[in-house]
């Protein structure tokens, strides 16, 4: 019989879970081990784990916002501490309040993690705590999947960047709707959105080079084009295409007229004034 393998214990199993365990354990890698441009194994593995390490960055709230709510609710802290506010604070240098506000935004973080709206098109990087706790409250008022109905509605929305205020405004603008139906939450929700050129800009029209910046994602067409060609042309000719016709459907442009040249003085070569008015 051969023999019997050994069960990790706790400690073993979870050795590399901590920010500073997974900072040691990233590869002493600062410099090119090939000039090859695809890249070894060994840069592979290198680049899996510094992408794990600065996700885990990111996320860091979610994490840590559910991590706190077991600790408070099964009461682990007690082997050490008499409450839960003593353990976060010796702990973390945590005080109670930061605490329950993580444990407060977790669960719409894993819920828009999950969600199947959001994926492939975005990444959980967009995600960050400021964000979410706009809309805590109004999850605890009605529930996690209406909340995320309020994110997912603005980040779909075009020319929209999903921002702390942006959800903040949508969130005053669904409750002054009132009702629940996923309709009207929509509907109240891109009403508010539409108003939003009006009342932040100045002059809307006057630079639009943040729109194009958001329409044309050059560094996303670059990083398909590595890895996919064919891909990152198809996906520039339907954008063309869709700009010929938007273009197409369009008001043709005023004619601008052009500078009259000047006249030449007969038998000079001198310039006539030109007349002015007014």
């Amino acid at each position: 019989m051969g023999r019997q393998r050994r069960s990790a214990t706790a400690v073993e199993r979870w050795d590399f879970q901590t920010a500073i365990d997974m900072g040691n354990a990233l590869p002493h890698l600062f410099k090119p081990i090939s000039d090859l441009p695809k890249l070894t194994e060994p840069e592979r593995e290198a680049l899996a784990q510094c992408k794990a390490s600065v996700e885990t960055l990111k996320l860091a709230f979610f994490a840590a916002g559910k991590a706190l709510q077991i600790i408070r609710d099964a009461r682990l802290y007690r082997a050490s501490h008499s409450s839960f506010e003593a353990f976060v604070l010796d702990e973390f240098g945590m005080k109670r309040a930061y605490a329950n506000k993580l444990i407060r935004t977790w669960r719409l973080a894993e819920y828009l993690i999950a969600s199947e709206r959001l994926a492939p098109n975005w990444s959980q990087r967009k995600l960050n705590q400021g964000q979410l706790w706009e809309l805590v409250e109004y999850a605890e008022a009605h529930s996690v999947e209406t909340a995320a109905l309020v994110y997912i509605t603005v980040y779909e929305a075009e020319d929209v960047s999903v921002t702390a205020a942006v959800l903040n405004g949508a969130v005053a603008a669904v409750r002054k709707a009132g009702g629940s139906d996923p309709k009207k939450i929509q509907s109240a929700i891109l009403d508010y959105l539409a108003t939003l050129d009006e009342t932040t800009d100045d002059d809307p029209f006057s630079d639009f080079s943040h729109r194009i910046e958001r329409a044309v994602p050059a560094k996303w067409v670059h990083r398909l084009g590595k890895k996919d060609p064919q891909a990152a042309h198809r996906y520039l000719d339907e954008l063309q295409r869709q700009i010929d016709k938007c273009r197409g459907e369009l008001p043709a442009p005023a004619r601008i007229p052009s500078p009259a040249a000047p006249r030449l003085e007969a038998g000079t070569g001198s310039e006539v004034p030109q007349e002015t008015t007014g």
